[in-house]
């Protein structure tokens, strides 16, 4: 999409970030890479610049996200009868309809969303003016997981189920997603004997990985049916590293700011933990060892969720964790990067590593997570 502004524009969108009256100067739009991973968007841009309010010059920067409303590039593989609830659980606007909802003024401390400085709905797309969280706060250490872990825990315990309801909201998104979006496709990848003929993964993953993740294929069904029966509450439901900011108030408390609320909505308890820690090393943090992750964030979601007085089982929790790990081990698609020298550079740039280096990871990981539902289903 080529981007079209001009100052007149910009202006309304200027002053309420600045806060005060003042005339744009010069101004820039630099796109972000991240933007290709979203279908249902034409694309995020950071626009920056002065401004003059009579005083010293003034420096701002806010971001500019275009949702579409056209379902068809995400869509079109997926079977006609499944296009309503694909369509739902994709919803184009969910997060236009979640600021507007005001749920973002009732988080608790700690979490909080960029401030919506303008939502412009538009025929076919909506342009939100979103404020600028700056570069995400550099490398996370597993005390700044903890941290994250006991903001979306106190979040989770606050909206049980049916503590905030709107029809917009997901339901079952992670039952959908492994059974009829995007993780049902798993097979395709590992029943392609080319793939795991290749060395890379040959090397990379364990000898077996191959046929526990048939078996896996097996039991989606059991385990969306495990999941959808833990209590569920009102999650972000994809808040992994790359949506999480570090940013620390005037007052000096430190809080998790969370972008991109597209999948807003009820999951299994424990599941948004899984998003965490799984989501961060899978499609972020590649090096975090993610046993040591866990071990730190999974007691610091359990106290949060009690600090909100949240009273239910420790084990659903625990279970709702490990079984969010059906998500991610649905995620292999990236693998048959090996049998195509142009995919491999362009996961290499992507991830900023060796295409060995990200197999060798896929595979110790996929022995955790096939660890994680293999104990979860007895």
């Amino acid at each position: 999409m080529e981007l079209q502004l001009d100052d007149a524009t910009l202006a309304p969108i200027v002053e309420s970030a600045l806060g005060r009256r003042a005339t744009i100067g010069a101004w820039h739009a630099v796109p972000f890479s991240y933007q290709v991973t979203n279908p249902l968007s034409a694309g995020i841009w950071r626009i920056s610049g002065t401004a003059d309010d009579g005083g010293a010059p003034l420096d701002w920067s806010v971001i500019l996200k275009v949702a579409l409303s056209d379902y068809d590039v995400l869509l079109k593989r997926f079977p006609s009868e499944l296009r309503q609830e694909l369509e739902h659980a994709y919803l184009w606007d969910r997060e236009v309809l979640a600021y507007e909802s005001g749920i973002f003024d009732r988080l608790p401390p700690g979490l909080v969303a960029p401030r919506l400085f303008l939502a412009d709905r538009r025929a076919d797309s909506c342009w939100l003016w979103l404020e600028d969280l700056g570069d995400g706060g550099g490398q996370w250490d597993v005390a700044r997981y903890a941290l994250a872990a006991r903001h979306l825990g106190r979040f989770n315990g606050a909206f049980p189920e049916g503590a905030f309801d709107a029809p917009w909201l997901t339901r079952d998104w992670i039952g959908t997603w492994i059974l009829r979006g995007f993780g049902s496709r798993g097979a395709v990848v590992v029943e392609n004997d080319a793939i795991w003929a290749h060395p890379l993964v040959r090397d990379g993953f364990a000898a077996g990985a191959r046929e526990r993740l048939r078996r896996f294929l097996n039991y989606r069904e059991r385990i969306v049916q495990r999941l959808n029966a833990r209590p569920h509450a009102l999650g972000h439901l994809d808040a992994f590293r790359k949506n999480l900011f570090d940013r620390t108030t005037a007052a000096g408390r430190r809080e998790t700011a969370v972008i991109d609320w597209s999948y807003l909505g009820y999951g299994p308890i424990g599941a948004e933990l899984g998003h965490l820690v799984i989501g961060s090393v899978a499609f972020a943090d590649y090096r975090q060892d993610i046993r040591a992750l866990a071990d730190a964030c999974i007691p610091a979601y359990l106290d949060a969720l009690r600090d909100v007085g949240w009273k239910g089982s420790v084990a659903d929790v625990r279970e709702g964790y490990a079984l969010s790990a059906a998500r991610w081990v649905s995620m292999l698609g990236w693998l048959s990067a090996v049998l195509d020298p142009a995919r491999q550079q362009q996961m290499e740039t992507w991830m900023g590593q060796p295409l060995a280096e990200s197999v060798a990871q896929a595979g110790a990981r996929t022995t955790y997570l096939l660890d994680l539902l293999e104990g979860a289903l007895g």
